[in-house]
């Protein structure tokens, strides 16, 4: 009777070849320690055994090519109810892991095998016996990668082990790693506070000492990696302090940190840095990011040809170039991303096939073009660096279709894109490429509403489409978008009070407002004491390229006004206080104005 069959031991056997032994190992572990949250894991059944995972097998022995399957594990494949082949280049030549497939089809019949790809592309790393009578290739989860792609690895093989829907794992999992991120964040001070307080204890243990210190780097790496990217896409930057301070006091006062270690603080200086950008503090910024330079600097004079060390650097290189930028300091800002340009070509070089060294060349490539459009209004070379980089972007992207980050990468190309096509005169391709960019965005608050990096690109869309219409006459639909990006600024100003990207984005639709109002007859015109009190203050409200840029349009727009009262000294004196001009640069950093021509008609 059906009743009397025994249920099967394990949840899966895991097949490897030698080579992927320790992966095999940490998967192992990985998969029988995941809790599946508590509504999914009842009743237990199937592959479930409260809530965890049923055992897995893997074998541990060195085997032989020339003698068979030991019996041993005949009879761990006959007591699996699926099987998970960890493929990679080694699997592929394996007649270990091809006889493990072929046994287990042949006692399990259609029963279930996963892939786990770890290494190379499928076509090298899929053994023959996987794909079967038809030449396709098995949906894999993808371990080729650290971090999330990891994460997501172990969720899709768990949810094919435990027959639940992959989606409402990862929600449920997601739910519970945002309760870990908050218990984290709020006590992370005290958590590194502790670890501060034992790394000064006298340590009678070599063996104890270096697991306190891989204990102690494994808290900050989780802080630096999945509780700063929640945090970072919420807009939380108080909390992103916390974490920082705390991963921070963790180094502070150490004298022998290990190379891993230097790794990890130039990441921190580096996200700190990053930080206090966001919130108008280019002087600590610059200090944390020159600080990085000279760690990463020194890591890769010791192993040049390391690509984790030539990434770290090109990081470095690149944070240097853009707060020089943010500084108004273009000479410095090109150096900094023409190094950053070669060191990402070195990586490009040494492993043309992974994705995300092409990425770091996609960025190099959008850091020309911008330089190329607004320091020498080169527009057809800017097209050239943003049209390839668009290119390494969506490749990107489709790789990896629910990576937020990758796509908010591949609609920042295509904003580019547009600029570019905006100063050549191609209108309609701009609003072409513009539409792209919205799609996107719009895609990805669809999924995740609370996105704030994608918020703020819909506000930078907002705007362009705005001078758009503006540049085609189109006044009153200009003004009509812009007073929408000024209602919607504000509200994520509310939102997150310390983003001073948020104040600047505001300030700009009041701006451009102005400008496009400035555009009309003088018989549909506002009032210039309306102008004038939309444009309030033109002071600087802090320091950095943005600010500045800021107060001088309100500068400009406000001797336009005198101008046009009839007050040309007035204008005059008004126009001897911008700072733009002076730079040389075709047109301004953030927003691509053309001061001098500004400036002109002011004069007029």
């Amino acid at each position: 009777m059906a009743d009397d069959v025994q249920p099967l031991r394990y949840s899966a056997f895991i097949s490897y070849s030698s080579h992927d032994r320790k992966f095999a190992a940490w998967l192992h572990r990985e998969l029988e320690a995941y809790r599946l949250p508590k509504r999914l894991a009842e009743p237990a059944e199937g592959g479930l055994r409260g809530g965890r995972l049923k055992p897995l097998f893997h074998d541990t022995w060195e085997l032989n090519a020339h003698h068979d399957l030991p019996q041993a594990l005949r009879e761990a494949i006959a007591q699996s109810q699926s099987m998970i082949v960890i493929c990679s280049p080694g699997a592929a030549k394996s007649d270990w892991v091809g006889r493990e497939i072929e046994l287990f089809r042949a006692l399990h019949g259609d029963a279930p095998i996963r892939a786990a790809l770890v290494e190379g592309e499928p076509e090298d790393a899929f053994p023959a016996a996987l794909l079967g009578d038809e030449d396709t290739q098995p949906v894999a989860a993808d371990f080729r990668h650290p971090g999330a792609d990891r994460k997501l690895g172990v969720l899709k093989l768990v949810a094919a082990l435990a027959g639940v829907q992959l989606d409402e794992l990862v929600q449920r999992d997601g739910q519970r790693r945002t309760r870990r991120v908050m218990a984290i964040s709020g006590a992370a001070v005290a958590a590194m506070a502790v670890v501060s307080v034992l790394s000064v204890v006298a340590i009678t243990s070599r063996e104890a000492a270096e697991r306190q210190r891989t204990k102690a780097e494994g808290l900050n790496e989780v802080m630096l990696t999945d509780v700063r990217a929640r945090l970072k896409r919420s807009g939380r930057l108080d909390l992103l302090s916390t974490v920082n301070q705390a991963v921070e006091s963790y180094y502070r006062g150490q004298d022998n940190v290990s190379d891993s270690g230097q790794e990890q603080r130039a990441r921190l200086l580096q996200a700190m840095g990053e930080d206090d950008e966001k919130r108008g503090d280019l002087n600590s910024a610059t200090a944390r990011f020159l600080e990085a330079r000279l760690l990463t600097a020194s890591l890769l004079a010791a192993k040049p040809n390391d690509p984790k060390r030539i990434f770290a650097q090109a990081q470095s290189e690149y944070y240097m170039g853009f707060i020089d930028w943010q500084k108004g300091d273009g000479a410095a800002a090109r150096r900094g991303f023409e190094a950053y340009a070669q060191l990402a070509q070195r990586l490009v070089k040494a492993d043309p096939k992974n994705i995300d060294w092409q990425l770091e060349a996609a960025y190099a490539e959008s850091n020309l073009g911008m330089l190329a459009l607004r320091q020498a209004g080169d527009a057809p070379t800017a097209e050239r660096h943003f049209a390839s980089a668009l290119q390494k972007f969506q490749l990107a992207a489709d790789s990896k279709p629910k990576d937020a980050d990758r796509w908010l990468e591949l609609a920042d190309g295509y904003a580019w894109l547009a600029d570019t096509q905006r100063v050549a005169g191609d209108l309609a391709g701009a609003q072409s490429s513009r539409a792209a960019q919205r799609r996107i965005l719009d895609g990805l608050l669809a999924s995740d509403p609370l996105n704030i990096d994608a918020k703020s690109a819909l506000l930078s869309n907002q705007l362009a489409l705005a001078r758009l219409e503006a540049a085609r006459g189109q006044a009153a639909q200009a003004i009509a978008l812009l007073d929408k990006g000024h209602a919607d600024a504000l509200a994520l100003m509310r939102s997150s009070p310390d983003n001073a990207e948020f104040a600047a984005q505001a300030r700009a639709f009041e701006l451009f407002k102005v400008r496009t109002q400035l555009s009309l007859p003088s018989g549909r015109r506002p009032a210039s004491r309306a102008l004038v009190r939309t444009l309030g203050d033109c002071a600087p409200k802090g320091a950095g390229a943005s600010e500045r840029e800021i107060a001088d349009f309100c500068t400009v727009l406000s001797a336009r006004i005198l101008a046009g009262d009839g007050d040309l000294s007035g204008a005059q004196r008004a126009l001897s206080r911008l700072h733009s001009p002076k730079t040389g640069d075709a047109y301004s950093p953030r927003w691509g104005l053309n001061f001098t021509e500004e400036a002109r008609l002011a004069s007029r």
